[in-house]
């Protein structure tokens, strides 16, 4: 069921990222035509407010923008969510620990030090509560990021080819200097 409910979010939020991201297309070719042109034009269609063009510039400016309140809004629910999920595993994990502590025999309780009775329900539990929250919000920006490669790789391979080279340069780069400071 949460699996569902996560693979929903992340897939909705990467929608509407494609989105945002057709429409800044649409938004710059209006405006210019090309690249090259972008900032005079853009300059020149914001100050002449009479202008044929105008209007849908104006138009997809506000869906630009509205997009981009979506956007914060669902981000907002899905952060929301992961963390009401993670909170939820953590009131789990301390009931556990607790209930193991309950459980033991006086004497057992006695051999223990009583500060590893009063640690362990907060900050050990604390501890393991990160590692979902973390792992959730990494899958939720990798499906982000796939859906935004998949949409690019249909309009050009190349730039996806050359991306996907780059970014797993970095990777693995930055796996090899750090893999020797951690141990």
């Amino acid at each position: 069921k949460t699996f569902v409910l996560f693979t929903t979010l992340f897939l909705i939020s990467s929608m509407i990222d494609l989105v945002g991201i057709g429409l800044i297309g649409g938004y710059v070719a209006t405006i210019t035509g090309s690249s090259a042109e972008f900032l005079p034009k853009f300059l020149s269609a914001i100050t002449q407010p009479d202008g044929l063009d105008n209007h849908w510039i104006w138009i997809l400016g506000v869906a630009l923008i509205g997009v981009f309140l979506v956007k914060a809004a669902f981000s907002i629910l899905v952060n929301r969510t992961i963390f009401k999920f993670s909170a939820s595993l953590m009131i789990c994990l301390r009931k556990k620990v607790m209930d193991s502590f309950q459980g033991q025999s006086y004497e057992q309780y006695l051999q223990r030090n009583t500060g590893h009775y009063i640690r362990a329900p907060s900050a050990y539990v604390s501890e393991v509560e990160a590692a979902p929250l973390l792992v959730l919000s990494i899958i939720s920006e990798l499906i982000v990021m796939i859906g935004v490669l998949v949409f690019l790789s249909f309009s050009n391979v190349y730039i996806v080819t050359g991306l996907v080279f780059l970014i797993g340069s970095v990777f693995f780069l930055f796996d090899r200097v750090v893999r020797g400071r951690i141990r």
